[in-house]
């Protein structure tokens, strides 16, 4: 009798599972690919609501006019001061001579020896007492103390003075101590008292109102400024009271002649700022129409509430006589994008032109300042910061389109939740009935190799 061969095998369990599991997880997989569009939707919103906050940034200054104010400071001498200016500046050209800069009081005391010598003293305290009426600032000086200890317990209480050690120049008493306040000014001295009165630190006591005493390498004062022939007395080297509007910082003494004067690159740079945040949301919001929110009318109508607000005069200004509109100020919606085919087409964005402007602001800063914002509310700034507010309110289209689309992306989790569950069980099953046919397998391979064996 012919013998009988079996070629039953094992199954690829897991291998089976995976393919099936692949196959059925397809509804799965297309739920979290539309997750993933919908991050990217809301991520591009956001970007977008960003953009319009910048935006907006940018329009409260040119609203309220203050930029046009922008000013900028010249020194003939900066060697002697420079300066700073707010938009109160007043313009102009000042003469300032400074005949004293503002000064703290100096002690250096005796040379002695090598900074780290110690001194053999006592533990005592250095009292260091105010004018101005500031507590007494009291540092505990260590037994056997060195100039390095004291200097560093001195830096170390925070009191308004400096320690330093300074090279004498002596080659058997190298080192001198010597303390600097940091407060500059009339009524800023300071004396120095010991509480115990430690012989060795009697060195380091020190009264500002005895004369002649040539410890004192430099009084407290205040500095003393002349602007346009008028004195002025100041407590420290940062001036700003002599010119309205103006901070000066003086370095030395000597004269120097400050002018004062509109700063209309600075006052351009607003404008361009404005033109390049409107542009930007622009481009944003035909970006996101083109891409990720494909045929969302929101995308639209924030284009269209921006641009409609541009063309639209100011009330009560007849434009042939003053400034009504945006474009008599240098900025038109002729900005124009390159083409494929190297054309450029006119895209609704804004250009500046910074001529044109300066010969409004030169003919008449008000009317300007009254294109922009005015207490009417409708400046071009006015209008359109209103319109920005429309779309990033609760109820706008921006909050509406991410109100939807937050909720699609919540229910999609939610059946993607309960598909993750369906597909473990399925995968459960799947194991389960793979598993039991490998058993029934391995137990009808066992019985074929037994027959084979005894009909052999």
């Amino acid at each position: 009798m012919p013998s009988i061969t079996s070629q039953v095998g094992q199954l690829d369990v897991q291998g089976l599972v995976s393919q099936l599991m692949t196959v059925e997880r397809q509804p799965l997989d297309a739920l979290k690919k539309k997750t993933s569009t919908y991050q990217s939707q809301l991520s591009d919103l956001g970007k977008l609501k960003s953009d319009l906050s910048a935006l907006q940034s940018s329009m409260r200054e040119l609203a309220s006019g203050t930029f046009l104010n922008a000013a900028k400071f010249t020194s003939s001498s900066t060697e002697v001061l420079t300066g700073t200016t707010n938009n109160f500046a007043l313009a102009g050209v000042y003469n300032i001579e400074v005949t004293q800069i503002a000064k703290g009081q100096n002690v250096a005391f005796a040379n002695m020896g090598a900074r780290d010598a110690k001194l053999g003293n006592a533990a005592d305290e250095l009292v260091f007492t105010f004018q101005d009426g500031t507590s007494p600032a009291k540092i505990a000086i260590k037994a056997d103390s060195s100039l390095q200890d004291i200097a560093a317990a001195v830096n170390g209480a925070g009191a308004g003075i400096n320690a330093t050690i300074v090279n004498s120049g002596d080659p058997a008493n190298p080192s001198k101590l010597v303390f600097t306040s940091t407060k500059t000014g009339n009524g800023k001295a300071f004396t120095t008292t010991l509480t115990n009165d430690d012989a060795k630190l009697q060195f380091m006591k020190f009264d500002p109102s005895v004369a002649n005493d040539p410890r004192m390498t430099s009084k407290a004062q205040d500095a003393i400024v002349k602007v346009n022939g008028v004195e002025m007395h100041n407590a420290t080297n940062t001036l700003t009271e002599g010119i309205t509007g103006v901070t000066l910082n003086i370095s030395k003494t000597g004269t120097s002649n400050v002018t004062v004067a509109r700063d209309d690159e600075a006052i351009q740079k607003k404008l361009q700022d404005f033109v390049d945040a409107y542009n930007k949301v622009r481009s944003t919001a035909e970006s996101l129409r083109k891409g990720s929110m494909r045929g969302n009318a929101a995308m639209l109508s924030v284009k269209e509430a921006l641009s409609g607000v541009l063309s639209a005069p100011i009330g009560g200004v007849d434009p042939t006589k003053g400034l009504a509109y945006l474009a008599q100020i240098g900025i038109t919606s002729n900005g124009t994008t390159k083409q494929a085919d190297g054309s450029t087409q006119l895209d609704g964005s804004l250009k500046f032109d910074a001529k044109i402007f300066k010969e409004a602001l030169d003919k008449d800063v008000g009317a300007v300042a009254r294109v922009l914002g005015n207490t009417a509310g409708d400046g071009v700034a006015d209008r359109l910061n209103k319109r920005v507010n429309e779309l990033l309110n609760p109820d706008g289209v921006l909050e509406t389109a991410t109100s939807s689309v937050t909720r699609r992306s919540q229910d999609d989790k939610i059946k993607q939740d309960r598909l993750e569950a369906r597909m473990a069980i399925i995968e459960k099953r799947y194991l389960t009935q793979f598993s039991s046919l490998n058993t029934a397998l391995t137990r009808i391979a066992k019985t074929s190799d037994y027959l084979s064996r005894t009909l052999r």
